[in-house]
């Protein structure tokens, strides 16, 4: 749901699951003075106060598939249905998919999460089906959670995410920074309980890579999964911790106030976290900016470095600057133009010849594709009229 901007901070991905099931003990159980507790170290940890109460729920988890098609409902600019249909358009999921998948994800992995809209933090009754529940980390997910609830009470948080809904690739940086530092806090609190500090942790050699690799097998992933839902909600944990990492050797958690101050605009910063700090030092280009779809328009967004690696692999997404992308309604189906910057001719030529054996593949109608040196230009879909005005003459037909 990553998508949805303003809603739910989840919990999404089993291997950070497993790692407890507090939400479920401390809160179902009434141990008030438990999760107490884990507001104070939560604010030990961080260094930061809360500066009021956090509200918490339980949900039975009969009635999590309900709640949270409701919660998509609500934050989606495009409401369910659009939202689809540009995944559709954009081929980032095939045509039958439904959002029936997004739901079995959630309601195989999801133990808890908080919601920056309602400022709320929200416990399931009961685990997963098959889900362990180790001693050891019994209270991590609750610390997890907690440290979202700390990000939109000392950051603003929750608003910030709700004004990035127009923009895809800044909402799916910004949710990094903070599922990256929400796990980091959660790695200190492990750390604390094991006797370990949280430098020895992050100094052992391989664990971000064997976190990844753990990702990436995605073992307990339930079958027919649309791989664009598990890797967009895999992103903000994997790639978003490393990108904390980065700062916090650097600086601690002082490092990460001003990261907050001044977050990542671009999926490409979090990749490349030289590259933010370049754009904070005034040596980088600027943020992009974008506006709300308006009109015919079901999406007006960004979509950046995260998405073209997705649909074209590693090699055509780097060297990404940033794009413009328009899905249009129409009676005879949706028009996708795309208007993209690039760091050379070189990146720009290398994305435009991925680019079009993708919608060759794919079927995609009126395809129009034009490379204007650092720049590609590319439209397909239903309306060819408006296709041909948005691509350049220049513009080769595939």
């Amino acid at each position: 749901m990553r998508r949805s901007s303003g809603g739910p901070i989840l919990i999404p991905i089993r291997q950070f699951a497993t790692l407890a099931l507090a939400a479920t003990i401390a809160l179902q159980a009434g141990a008030e003075g438990r999760f107490e507790a884990q507001i104070a170290s939560v604010e030990a940890l961080r260094g930061k106060k809360f500066t009021a109460e956090v509200k918490h729920e339980t949900i039975e988890r009969a009635e999590l598939r309900t709640f949270l098609r409701a919660q998509i409902e609500r934050d989606l600019l495009q409401g369910t249905d659009g939202y689809l249909d540009a995944l559709k358009a954009l081929y980032l999921v095939d045509g039958a998919v439904t959002i029936d998948p997004l739901l079995d994800l959630y309601d195989a992995q999801v133990l808890a999460f908080y919601d920056p809209a309602k400022h709320v933090y929200y416990a399931l009754d009961e685990p997963p089906s098959g889900i362990p529940m180790p001693a050891v980390m019994v209270e991590a997910v609750q610390v997890h959670e907690l440290m979202h609830a700390l990000q939109d009470q000392a950051f603003g948080a929750g608003a910030r995410t709700i004004s990035l809904q127009a923009d895809w690739d800044a909402a799916l940086a910004y949710q990094s920074l903070l599922e990256g530092e929400a796990t980091l806090v959660m790695l200190a609190h492990l750390g604390e309980k094991m006797g370990a500090d949280l430098e020895t942790m992050i100094a052992q050699e391989g664990m971000v890579d064997a976190l990844r690799d753990a990702a990436e097998r995605g073992d307990s992933i339930p079958a027919g999964i649309p791989r664009y839902f598990v890797d967009s909600l895999q992103f903000p944990y994997v790639d978003g911790l490393v990108f904390v990492l980065d700062a916090y050797r650097a600086g601690g958690w002082k490092a990460l106030d001003a990261i907050h101050a001044n977050p990542p605009v671009s999926t490409e910063e979090i990749l490349r976290p030289e590259l933010y700090r370049e754009r904070v030092a005034g040596t980088g280009r600027p943020a992009h900016a974008t506006a709300e779809a308006t009109g015919s328009e079901l999406l007006r967004t960004v979509l950046g470095e995260f998405h073209w690696r997705f649909l074209l692999g590693e090699d055509a997404g780097e060297g990404w600057e940033s794009d413009r992308v328009v899905v249009r309604r129409g009676k005879g189906g949706a028009t996708v133009m795309v208007d993209s910057s690039w760091d050379s001719a070189a990146d720009a030529g290398e994305f435009a010849e991925a680019i079009g054996p993708l919608l060759e593949e794919k079927g995609a109608p009126n395809v129009r594709i034009a490379t204007l040196g650092a720049r590609v230009i590319v439209a397909w879909g239903a309306d060819a009229k408006a296709i041909r005005k948005f691509v350049p003459a220049a513009g080769r037909p595939r």
